[in-house]
């Protein structure tokens, strides 16, 4: 942790539109997914792909904005069941494993794959370490008297001075 950061612990809410990740079809407002590839007796990473929107965390303080982009992780992958044999993967795995340049049949052969992913829903409870900048929200003067102090949101984001981490309880 960074001087000035604390942790913050609460729940992920929607801002946007939910996402759909991709092998499970949860509703979810990140998710990370892995493919791993058999080579020997190990399994390999081969692709790695993530993508969250921004999303509000709901704490006892009235929240923060999370910009998700870049964070560092720590979730619960999950094992994504595929189809073995002749049948090959579901069209949802053959989707990723292609928009990774990934063959499914080398040469004529299944290849070994494991699909894994992690996401993070709605109402999850997380933790967040980061920096934070308070920005104004958009409230108009006709919202507030003139003399009122301007609403306030925090945004956290990672940067390189400060970086941002998230973990899903």
């Amino acid at each position: 942790m960074q001087p000035g950061e604390t942790p913050s612990r609460g729940e992920a809410a929607n801002l946007e539109p939910e996402l759909k990740a991709p092998l499970s079809g949860r509703s979810c407002v990140l998710y990370a997914l892995q493919i791993r590839e058999k080579a020997g007796n190990r399994w390999v990473a081969r692709a790695i792909e993530r993508k969250g929107r921004s999303f509000l965390l709901a704490d006892g303080s009235g929240g923060a904005l999370i910009a998700p982009s870049d964070a560092r992780l720590a979730l619960t992958f999950e094992l994504i069941p595929k189809a073995e044999g002749r049948d090959g993967a579901p069209p949802e795995q053959e989707s990723l494993l292609a928009r990774h340049n990934r063959d499914l049949y080398p040469k004529g052969f299944l290849r070994g794959y494991r699909f894994y992913e992690a996401v993070i829903v709605a109402g999850q409870e997380i933790e967040v370490v980061g920096a934070g900048i308070r920005k104004s929200a958009a409230a108009s003067t006709s919202e507030r008297g003139y003399r009122d102090a301007q609403p306030t949101v925090l945004h956290v984001a990672h940067s390189t001075a400060a970086p941002l981490s998230i973990a899903a309880r």
